[in-house]
């Protein structure tokens, strides 16, 4: 005990950095999993790291041993596990400052001393809420994918391209039942409905099936993206009307209308 408080008086301005460096790490990644299944293995794997300390300390060697192995193993199960929330986490370290937001209010671009124009921030996201809002009025499915930090151009090649201005109008069109286009995901990326009929990953089926029985594939598509991109993806249900959002690995099921522009807002 007292020699962890001696450690802790003689700590360097290396050292604090270094723990600032590692805790910094280690809340991102949880910020990036929370709420979702991921989560729940990352604390299991924290109370095996636990007990793994706890038994060196009363010197336990079997147990000792026996622990280490599995977690000199476990290091090759966790990029399994992880897979999808490394991706996006490295996708997040590398994107400008990770959490750019899209619909940026204040954001004017510029070109060395010359301001760009700047598009309607609150009127390219109302579109975007008025045609969800219509669309599940009137009983039609839709999926759209508002691209954030990580590009989507993979996604965009699985479709036709749009290269559009986001209206309302335009939206609801495309996800008319029968129209060409109706099938498959939309992708926007800021002032722009880049294409329609496009492919997302659907998430693992066994685990859709069981946290989301009721679900069909627009759903396990939202999900599977918002998984392995920082994408905010928005369902309308056929079925039933429900609007939802999928972000960062959590769907948000069957919001009412102040619900649905809140987070939409707050995530874009």
């Amino acid at each position: 005990m007292w020699n962890i408080l001696g450690q802790l008086l003689h700590l360097s301005i290396t050292d604090i950095i270094d723990i600032v460096l590692v805790a910094w790490i280690i809340y991102e990644f949880y910020m990036l999993i929370r709420g979702t299944i991921a989560f729940t293995v990352f604390l299991g794997i924290i109370l095996i790291v636990v007990i793994y300390q706890v038994v060196n300390i009363f010197h336990l060697p079997m147990f000792s041993a026996f622990l280490g192995q599995f977690i000199s193993a476990g290091i090759i199960m966790l990029i399994i596990v992880f897979q999808n929330e490394i991706k996006r986490f490295l996708s997040m370290i590398g994107a400008p400052l990770g959490k750019t937001r899209i619909f940026n209010q204040n954001e004017r671009k510029r070109f060395l001393f010359f301001k760009l124009p700047n598009y309607d921030v609150s009127e390219k996201a109302n579109e975007i809420i008025e045609a969800a809002l219509h669309l599940s009025h009137e009983g039609f499915g839709a999926l759209i994918a508002i691209e954030k930090n990580t590009v989507l151009q993979d996604i965009i090649s699985t479709g036709i391209i749009i290269n559009a201005e986001v209206n309302r109008k335009l939206i609801e069109t495309i996800f008319y039942k029968n129209t060409p286009l109706h099938d498959g995901g939309m992708i926007i990326r800021k002032d722009t409905i880049v294409a329609a009929r496009t492919i997302f990953p659907l998430a693992e089926e066994t685990k859709f099936n069981d946290l989301y029985p009721s679900l069909g594939t627009r759903h396990r598509a939202a999900i599977g993206l918002s998984e392995q991109s920082d994408a905010v993806i928005i369902v309308v249900s056929e079925q039933n009307g429900a609007i939802s959002i999928a972000y960062q690995g959590v769907l948000y099921y069957n919001l009412n209308t102040i619900e649905f522009q809140n987070k939409l807002l707050s995530f874009i």
